[in-house]
C-alpha cells in the first residue's frame, strides 16, 4: 500500500459478474496508469485476497449471492475499519444507500448506462484514497511525534546510561508497530555485538543468536551493517532477505517480520547499535526510517551527555576525596606556580610554619626556606621538567618558622600535569626531626621480630617433628608432587632414612591404587586447589608392606602467597582398620551364636514343656533354670558383640521418662523405683536404655527382697543407687570385668555392658557406697540439654 497522496492506487473490485468486472477494470485503468484493478467474483474470494494482499480501496457490488455488499462491508470493517469502501450497485434506492452509510461505507454510487459513470467512479476512488492517506499520514505523524517525545522525555529524566538505554528499549517495544528492541555494544577486539539493554517479546532470542560487525555472515545483517557503515539499515522482509539467513529461524519463531538497526553515533563516536523488530513485513518506510534516525541521534546525544556528566561527577568526587585526604593526612601540603609562589596551603602547613594562610598565599617559598634549600629545590624542579620519565623527587630541607626556628623536614616534590607549558609544582613536607629515634626503634623492633621469627621457626620445626601424625611437604613439579621435607614419624613408619625420601616423587611411597588416586584421578590437583577433604591412602614401606592411612592435604604457600605445593598429614589407621575387621568378624560370630545356639535352645525349652505334661520330675525345674541362664548368656553375649564404637549421633532424651520405660522392661518382683531427675541429656537412646536396664537388673538380682532403686541427678551427670547390701571396696574395681558376678545365675556381662555404654559416650562411671549402704553407680561428664 502506497502512502503518497499522488501514488499508485490498487483497487479490489468485487462483482459476481466476471464480464462486467473485467470491463470496469479496463475502463478504470485506461485513462491513467495510476489505478490498478484486481477483481473477485464473490465476497468470500474478496476476503481471501484481502488476507493475502494490501489494497487502497474496495469497490463492491450490492446484489451478490451468499453474501450481499452490505454484509461484505460489515465483515471488512471488523478487520480494516478505515479502508475506503465504495458500494457500486445497480439497485438504486435510499434504503440501500442508508444501510451502506450506516455500515461504514466511504461512498455510494449507482450503476448507470454509458461510460461517464466510470470517470465519476475513478474520481470517487481517488478522492476516497487521498482522504484516507491524508488521515493515515496525520495519524502516523502523530504517532511518530508521540514516540519521539516519549523517548526524549525518558532521556531527559534518565540518571545513567543504563537507565536511558533500558527506557528507550521499553518505549519502543511498547509501541504498536514494534515487538522488540535492544541496544548492543560493539567490542573493538572481537567485533561482537552484545546486548546492553533490551525489552519486549524476547523469549531468549538474544541468547540464541550471534551478531558481529565484521565481514562474516553474522555481520551482514542490519546490526553489523549499521555498525560498519554508520547508517540506518533495514531488513524489510525477514522471510526473504538473503542477508538475514543466520537469524531467520529464531526471528520467525517470535514473529519478527522486519528489522531495522541504527547506529548510536555522536561526534564520530559509536556508542552502540539500536535494533528494532516489527511484526509485519515492510514496516520501515521512509518516514519510519527517518524517525529511527532522529531517535538514534537523540539517544546518542543523551548517552554522550550522561557520560560527560558521569565523568564530571567522578572528577568532582575525586577532587573532594583528594581535598579530604590532604586535610586528613596530617602532612603539610602546598602548590606553587611556575615562579615558586604559593597558590595553595593546607592547615598542617600553617601549623608547622606558624604563618596564617593569607600570609603565605602569593608569597615565594623562600619565605619558609633558606637560600641553599631554595636553590636545591629549583634544581630538582628543572631536572623534573626536562625528564621524560621522572615526575617526582625528594630532598631534605629546613623549614624556617615564623619564630625563626629551623625544623628538619623532607620535601616530596611533584610536577602539576602539563602538556607543553610548565604549570607549577605540588609538595608534601614531613617533619623528620624524630626520624632517627623512629629508625632506632624500628631497628630494635626488626631485631625483636627476627628473634621471634626464629623462635617460631624452631617451634614449628619441633611441632613438625614431634607431631603424632606423619607429615610430608611437597613442591609441585609439572603438577606432580616431589617430597621437599617430612617428619621422622613418616620415615620411621615406612622404614627409610630421611635422605632416601627427600627429593623423591611422593608417588614412589604409595601403593599402585593410591598412586592412581594421586596422579590420574586428580588427588594432587584437588590438594593444590584446597578442595581436598579426607580420603584413605595406602603407603608402602621399604619392605613393600602396605600401611593404611587417613590423608588430609592442604595447599602450601610461599612468601608471595603463591601456591608451591602441599602439606599432607597421614594418620596411621592400620589398627583402626584391623579393629573394624575384627568388629565385622565379631558381628558375624554374634549372628552365628544367635542362630546356632538360640534355635536349639528354643527346641530344648519346648521339649521340657512337653515333658511336663507327661511326667513330674524335680530335674525339669533345674533344666528350665539352666535354659533361662543360657538364654540370658546368649542375650548378653550378643549385646557385647554388637556394642560398636563411639557414639557419634545423639538426641535429646528425657531421663525420667526413659527410666520409667526401662523399669517396665525389667522383672522387678517386689522392688521399688524412685526417680529424682528433671533434666534431659544428650545420648544414644538405645545404648542408654541398655545401661539403665542392666543397672536396674543388677540391683534387683543383688539387692535382696524389697530393694528400692533410685535414679537421680549429679552436678555433671546422674546416678543409680539401691538399698541392697552394697559392693565391698576391694571388689569395686573388678565388678565391670567380663564374667564377674556374685549371683549364682549371673552371667557376669551386665556391668561390663554398662561400662561399654559409658565409654562409648565418653562418660566416666564409678561404683561407691550409696546413702543407705547400698551400691551407687555414678555416671559423670554427661552433656545436659539446654533448658
Amino acid at each position: 500500500m502506497n502512502s503518497s497522496s499522488t501514488g499508485p492506487i490498487c483497487v479490489l473490485h468485487v462483482d459476481d459478474k466476471p464480464d462486467f468486472a473485467d470491463m470496469v477494470a479496463l475502463l478504470l485503468e485506461q485513462p491513467s496508469d495510476r489505478i490498478t484493478v484486481k477483481t473477485a467474483t464473490s465476497a468470500s474470494e474478496a476476503l481471501e485476497r484481502l488476507s493475502e494482499e494490501d489494497f487502497d480501496c474496495i469497490v463492491s457490488d450490492y446484489g451478490m449471492p451468499n453474501q450481499d455488499g452490505i454484509e461484505f462491508l460489515k465483515t471488512v470493517r471488523k478487520d480494516v475499519p478505515d479502508l475506503p469502501f465504495i458500494l457500486y450497485t445497480g439497485k438504486g434506492c435510499e434504503e440501500v444507500a442508508s444501510d451502506a452509510v450506516s455500515a461504514g461505507a466511504t461512498d455510494y454510487l449507482q450503476k448507470e448506462s454509458g461510460t461517464d459513470q466510470y470517470t465519476i467512479l475513478a474520481n470517487r476512488i481517488r478522492n476516497a484514497v487521498e482522504q484516507y492517506r491524508a488521515s493515515q499520514r496525520a495519524a502516523e505523524l502523530n504517532r511518530v511525534r508521540t514516540l519521539r517525545s516519549n523517548i526524549n522525555q525518558a532521556l531527559v529524566r534518565a540518571e545513567s546510561r543504563s537507565d536511558a538505554e533500558t527506557r528507550v528499549c521499553e518505549i519502543l517495544s511498547e509501541a504498536t508497530t514494534y515487538h522488540f528492541a535492544w541496544i548492543g555494544e560493539v567490542h573493538p577486539s572481537t567485533s561482537a555485538i552484545t546486548s546492553r539493554a533490551s525489552a519486549g517479546i524476547d523469549e531468549g532470542y538474544l541468547e540464541k543468536i550471534t551478531v558481529t560487525a565484521d565481514e562474516t555472515d553474522t555481520g551482514q545483517g542490519p546490526g553489523g551493517t549499521a555498525a560498519r557503515e554508520r547508517r540506518v539499515t533495514v531488513a524489510q522482509n525477514v522471510q526473504d532477505d538473503p542477508n538475514f539467513d543466520p537469524w531467520r529461524e529464531h526471528a520467525l519463531k517470535r514473529d519478527f517480520q522486519a528489522v531495522a538497526a541504527l547506529p548510536l553515533e555522536y561526534d564520530d563516536t559509536l556508542y552502540g547499535i539500536l535494533s528494532v523488530y516489527a511484526d509485519r513485513p515492510h514496516a520501515f518506510d521512509a518516514t519510519e526510517r527517518d524517525l529511527l534516525a532522529e531517535i538514534g541521534d537523540d539517544v546518542a546525544h543523551a548517552i554522550h551527555s550522561l557520560e560527560i556528566q558521569e565523568q564530571l561527577r567522578e572528577e568532582r568526587e575525586a577532587l573532594e576525596r583528594y581535598e579530604t585526604i590532604i586535610e586528613a593526612s596530617g602532612d603539610p601540603v602546598y602548590t606553587l606556580d611556575p615562579e615558586g609562589r604559593f597558590t595553595f596551603v593546607n592547615d598542617a602547613l600553617t601549623e608547622l610554619t606558624g604563618y596564617r594562610e593569607s600570609k603565605l598565599l602569593g608569597e615565594h617559598i623562600s619565605m619558609i626556606m633558606n637560600e641553599v634549600d631554595v636553590a636545591t629545590g629549583e634544581t630538582v624542579i628543572k631536572e623534573l621538567v626536562r625528564s621524560d620519565e621522572q615526575f617526582r623527587d625528594t630532598f631534605e630541607m629546613d623549614v624556617v618558622s615564623a619564630d625563626g626556628d629551623q625544623i628538619a623536614c623532607e620535601a616530596h616534590i611533584a610536577l602539576l600535569p602539563f602538556d607543553e607549558e610548565f604549570r607549577g609544582t605540588t609538595g608534601i613536607i614531613r617533619d623528620i626531626s624524630e626520624r632517627t629515634e623512629r629508625e632506632r626503634e624500628l631497628e630494635q623492633q626488626t631485631a625483636e621480630l627476627a628473634e621471634l621469627t626464629s623462635q617460631l621457626e624452631d617451634q614449628y620445626q619441633y611441632l613438625f617433628e614431634e607431631a603424632p601424625v606423619m607429615i610430608v611437604e611437597t613442591r609441585a613439579v609439572d603438577k606432580e608432587p616431589i617430597v621437599e621435607d617430612c617428619n621422622q614419624l613418616f620415615v620411621q613408619t615406612l622404614g627409610y632414612d630421611t635422605g632416601d625420601v627427600l627429593e623423591q616423587p611422593l608417588a614412589a611411597f604409595y601403593t599402585e591404587d593410591s598412586r592412581r588416586q594421586l596422579l590420574e584421578e586428580g588427588g594432587y590437583e584437588r590438594a593444590l586447589s584446597g578442595e581436598f577433604m579426607r580420603e584413605d591412602r595406602k603407603l608402602v614401606t621399604a619392605d613393600r608392606k602396605p600401611v593404611e592411612t587417613l590423608l588430609r592435604a592442604v595447599p602450601r604457600y610461599d612468601a608471595k602467597d603463591t601456591i608451591t605445593g602441599t602439606i599432607a598429614f597421614y594418620i596411621d589407621i592400620s589398627e583402626r582398620k584391623e579393629l573394624k575387621r575384627e568388629r565385622n568378624r565379631l558381628e558375624e560370630f554374634a549372628s552365628t551364636v544367635s542362630h546356632d545356639l538360640r534355635n536349639p535352645l528354643n527346641v530344648a525349652q519346648g521339649r521340657v514343656e512337653l515333658t511336663r505334661k507327661e511326667c513330674e520330675s524335680e530335674h525339669l525345674d533345674a533344666i528350665t533354670r539352666a535354659h533361662e541362664r543360657m538364654g540370658t548368656l546368649i542375650d548378653d553375649l550378643l549385646t557385647l558383640a554388637r556394642q560398636g564404637g563411639e557414639v557419634t549421633d545423639t538426641e535429646v532424651i528425657d531421663l525420667a521418662t526413659l527410666t520409667e520405660t526401662c523399669w517396665e522392661n525389667v522383672a522387678t518382683t517386689e522392688a521399688t523405683l524412685t526417680t529424682d531427675v528433671t533434666r534431659a541429656i544428650h545420648a544414644d537412646k538405645g545404648r542408654l536404655k541398655q545401661l539403665l536396664e542392666n543397672l536396674m537388673r543388677n540391683a534387683v538380682e543383688h539387692g535382696g527382697e524389697g530393694v528400692t532403686i533410685t535414679v537421680g541427678e549429679e552436678n555433671n551427670g546422674f546416678y543409680v543407687e539401691d538399698t541392697g547390701p552394697g559392693i565391698p571396696e576391694d571388689t569395686q574395681e573388678t565388678v565391670f570385668e567380663i564374667g564377674y558376678s556374685t549371683a549364682e545365675d549371673g552371667t557376669g556381662f551386665g556391668l561390663h555392658i554398662v561400662e561399654q555404654v559409658a565409654d562409648a559416650h565418653s562418660w566416666d562411671i564409678c561404683v561407691t557406697h550409696g546413702s543407705k549402704s547400698g551400691a551407687r553407680f555414678e555416671i559423670t561428664d554427661v552433656e545436659f540439654a539446654a533448658e
